[in-house]
């Protein structure tokens, strides 16, 4: 091809590339300001628009996550989790190919993935998720605390129902030491979680150390209303 024509090539595949990002913009910002006023049927028609731009992009290109993260979310904010699971796989899959197996940027689809997993009762691809989160959150440092304990927590949970105890507890005492530094949870989630740990001690762990969680436990619940109910567990 003489200079000429691959000069014009070039030109014309540039201007193809403005006008998609133009609509793909356009699509997407329409879509999560309906999303935004309660209208999902718009704002699912105008991602499902964005995600078809997305595709037809050269890879990697952050749009297709983007877009991928966008459904995603309605359908889990529709608590349609069969059709987000498929999503969040896609994004973490996405993201993987731009960034590599074990950066920051698969945190935030991977607890996705994990949460889509445990509601349709996928509970082995939710642990997946979990584990992959757990590492990399470990490796890089980047993870939110507000949302590392979460999924720590849930990494105990999915442990639990398959009656691996001890894996249980190691999980819930650390999703118990990331809660420490968090800001964000509720006084309610934070105590919750410390009950939950107790109990784990108690009949998997050590009795020495669920009487100290107890004893924390019973401190915050002192002026709560609910403060009855920590008062059983001690007894």
């Amino acid at each position: 091809m003489n200079p000429r024509a691959l000069f014009a090539v070039v030109i014309a595949l540039t201007a193809q590339l403005v006008v998609a990002q133009s609509t793909w913009d356009g699509h997407t910002r329409t879509g999560e300001y309906a999303f935004a006023v309660g209208d999902t049927d718009r704002a699912e028609r105008e991602f499902q628009a964005a995600l078809k731009i997305a595709q037809k992009l050269p890879p990697p290109d952050r749009r297709l996550e983007a877009s991928l993260g966008n459904l995603a979310r309605l359908y889990e904010n529709q608590n349609r989790a069969s059709e987000a699971l498929p999503m969040y796989r896609l994004q973490v899959a996405a993201a993987e190919y731009r960034v590599g197996a074990d950066d920051a940027a698969l945190l935030q689809p991977l607890i996705g993935q994990a949460r889509t997993a445990m509601q349709t009762g996928d509970i082995p691809s939710a642990e997946d998720a979990l584990v992959r989160y757990r590492d990399i959150a470990g490796a890089t440092g980047a993870a939110d605390p507000a949302q590392h304990w979460i999924a720590l927590a849930m990494l105990a949970r999915t442990c639990t129902l398959q009656d691996r105890n001890d894996e249980a507890l190691q999980f819930q005492r650390e999703a118990i030491a990331v809660l420490d530094d968090a800001r964000g949870p509720t006084e309610l989630e934070r105590d919750t979680a410390l009950e939950s740990l107790a109990q784990l001690e108690l009949l998997h762990g050590d009795a020495t150390a669920a009487e100290e969680v107890l004893v924390r436990a019973a401190e915050r619940r002192a002026a709560d209303s609910e403060g009855g109910r920590i008062a059983n567990v001690l007894a």
